[in-house]
């Protein structure tokens, strides 16, 4: 979810509970103000919440920030589609959310049998510390460590072989569209 509210509102939470209780795994933007001040979706207890990353694996300087964080991704000028068939380098936590998402729908390819909650904490616990030793409230539990995640996930170093060679093949077909 790359939507967001500083007003806590019952029907949002009623609704991302139905999800939760339905063993959907909930992922929401933190927010782009450089704030504390929790989000929400992002800050309910049901929802994996995702801040952003820049270059040097630094909290962003947009990026928004508290104990409700669990995770970073990157979310500085990453490649996305844009109107009239074009590709713009855009930055927010709306850009390091769909990494995460990414994962989990990977993690959940890996191994269709887990449970939300199991798939999120598989999220949290994999992931490059970054900050302060352990979950602090700049940078969450860390940034996903997408390869660290899938192996934990039941992945297997074998069926994990083709992740680093085809992943850095695409990306270099994005950067060269975006020159």
């Amino acid at each position: 979810m790359s939507l967001g509210n500083y007003a806590d509102a019952q029907f949002l939470h009623e609704a991302v509970k139905y999800a939760y209780d339905h063993d959907v795994v909930l992922i929401a933007a933190t927010g782009n103000d450089n704030t504390e001040r929790p989000g929400y979706p992002a800050a309910y207890p049901e929802v994996l919440s995702v801040s952003a990353t820049d270059y040097n694996l630094k909290k962003a300087s947009f990026s928004n920030y508290g104990d409700y964080v669990d995770v970073m991704a990157p979310g500085e000028s990453i490649a996305s589609t844009y109107p009239d068939n074009q590709y713009a380098a855009l930055s927010g936590t709306s850009m390091a959310c769909p990494h995460v998402t990414a994962l989990a729908a990977l993690i959940r390819s890996i191994n269709p049998d887990l449970k939300n909650t199991e798939v999120m904490d598989l999220i949290r616990k994999n992931v490059i510390d970054l900050g302060e030793v352990g979950h602090d409230k700049y940078y969450g539990y860390g940034q996903i460590n997408v390869y660290a995640a899938l192996e934990a996930a039941g992945g297997g170093e074998a069926s994990l072989q083709f992740w680093p060679q085809s992943i850095e093949r695409k990306m270099d077909r994005v950067i060269d569209r975006l020159k």
